[in-house]
């Protein structure tokens, strides 16, 4: 397959944006409709069962499906070796998931009901590798207008399925039947977009050499899933299925509001700096002025979900849902802080040096996981705003590691994010509407609030944004005029 051009990127990245909103954009929305018809309890105990088959799809997954992607040669018997390998440990490891279910949940969760959903979900291991080929090779020929709808059924039907089975009174148990049904139909819909089809095995030392390229992703892919999902661990196992329900919740409605902004930029992002790995000097000041973009949107977004949260669960969730407010403004301000490195392992990647992030993860995970079991005894609340504060521990991880081995400037990149801060400060004025007054006063508050927010905002980016300004124009410039 030839290089991509310019304008090809673009429409790979518009896309992979409209994929992101279609499938995110209404998460939300939907979350808070179930939410009026399911208990927290009921988000618990499917999350409690998604840690595990998340997990296990790092034995199945393995990096095969990368491997594909980055394969420009022998693709046929790539793919077909992938496939194989991918399928036979995926139906190992549903087997495993199905046998173990009652072991899981009684020795992890301490929560019969997690044992049923995980045999439930099972089939889900499998579907994940039916499909995992067919997606890598959409995603190495870039058509992402297929990947769209993939990821518009996988995203969306689930909850959309779900709502009249919660409305029908089946409760966890619609978060289950909707997150099968649309796996099953992304799989579906991935094997359809494909000419592709796998031949017999082939030869096994082929295979071998796969699986050694899929172990270091695998590596990567593990620490990930701390990341994602040690938190919701240490929650399930100490405290249970209820103050799970609440905290994965509030964390997807965080999720959704800046994976739909921030997302779609990271594959852009990376072809921009793979462009400049061999100008260091150049990378470097690319990545500290994507920072800098990045920063104009997660610092002021951080300070509108910290202070609006306590809004949003006072007029939108009942008392079954006390204290999501306090997880999505800790998430909010946390992934917020995070997002501010998010571009690091990109311009890592760009320069081959993979290995960095990989051990900024483990030196992150090396403090979080003593973090998470010494907070938790000390109560959700306390939990969770220790969630927030070993964030910085990681930003600085990264920024160290970005300061020696790229050479980043850290001083006028942390005065940048000072000022971006400050800038966003009048949005603590929401903290002040009073939630007991009229819903008109309410809403005059609010307002007030917001206006004076955007126009200090808007007069600070244009006194300092301008570079960032410019960089999204090259960025669009790179797609709409090929070199």
């Amino acid at each position: 397959m030839a290089e991509p051009t310019g304008r090809r990127l673009f429409s790979a990245f518009r896309w992979s944006l409209a994929g992101e909103i279609a499938s995110r954009s209404g998460l939300p929305l939907v979350l808070l409709l179930l939410a009026q018809m399911l208990m927290p309890e009921d988000f618990g105990v499917v999350a409690a069962a998604a840690i595990v088959v998340s997990f296990s799809q790092i034995v199945w997954g393995a990096g095969l499906s990368r491997a594909v992607v980055r394969e420009r040669t022998d693709v046929e018997s790539v793919a077909t070796c992938a496939f194989w390998v991918n399928l036979v440990l995926a139906a190992a490891t549903a087997l495993l998931v199905f046998v173990g279910a009652d072991a899981v949940a009684a020795g992890v969760f301490r929560d019969d009901r997690v044992a049923g959903v995980l045999r439930a979900m099972s089939p889900s291991v499998v579907l994940g590798a039916w499909m995992a080929v067919p997606s890598a090779l959409l995603q190495r020929d870039m058509r992402f207008r297929e990947l769209f709808w993939i990821q518009l059924a996988t995203g969306l039907l689930p909850v959309l399925i779900a709502l009249p089975l919660a409305w029908a009174g089946l409760g966890y148990w619609a978060l289950v039947v909707g997150g099968l049904a649309g796996q099953a139909v992304g799989a579906a819909a991935a094997w359809r977009a494909v000419r592709w089809r796998p031949r017999r095995p082939s030869a096994l030392d082929q295979q071998r050499e796969l699986v050694r390229f899929g172990l270091w992703a695998s590596t990567s892919a593990l620490l990930g899933w701390g990341f994602f999902w040690a938190d919701s661990l240490v929650i399930a196992y100490y405290l249970g299925a209820h103050d799970l329900g609440i905290y994965r919740t509030g964390s997807q409605v965080v999720l959704a509001a800046y994976g739909v902004v921030f997302s779609p930029l990271l594959p852009v992002l990376y072809s921009h700096l793979s462009g400049l790995q061999n100008n260091p000097v150049r990378l470097r000041e690319a990545l500290a002025r994507a920072i800098r973009v990045i920063a104009l949107a997660a610092i002021p977004g951080s300070f509108a979900m910290a202070v609006l949260a306590g809004l949003v669960e006072a007029l939108l969730f009942d008392e079954r849902w006390t204290g999501i407010g306090q997880v999505i403004a800790a998430l909010g301000l946390a992934h917020g802080l995070a997002w501010l490195v998010g571009a690091n392992g990109e311009a890592y990647r760009a320069q081959g040096k993979p290995q960095l992030e990989t051990g900024a993860m483990l030196a992150a995970m090396a403090v979080y996981l003593p973090v998470y079991l010494v907070a938790i005894r000390a109560g959700f609340a306390e939990f969770i705003w220790a969630r927030f504060a070993v964030v910085f521990w990681g930003v600085a991880v990264q920024l160290y590691l970005a300061r020696h081995a790229l050479g980043l400037q850290l001083a006028p990149l942390l005065s940048f994010v000072g000022r971006v801060a400050l800038a966003s400060s009048p949005m603590l004025l929401f903290a002040a509407v009073d939630l007991t007054g009229t819903p008109a006063t309410i809403a005059l508050h609010v307002v007030v609030a917001g206006v004076l927010s955007l126009t200090v905002m808007l007069a600070f980016v244009r006194r300092f944004g301008r570079d960032e300004l410019r960089l999204l124009a090259e960025l669009v410039r790179r797609g709409t005029h090929p070199r």
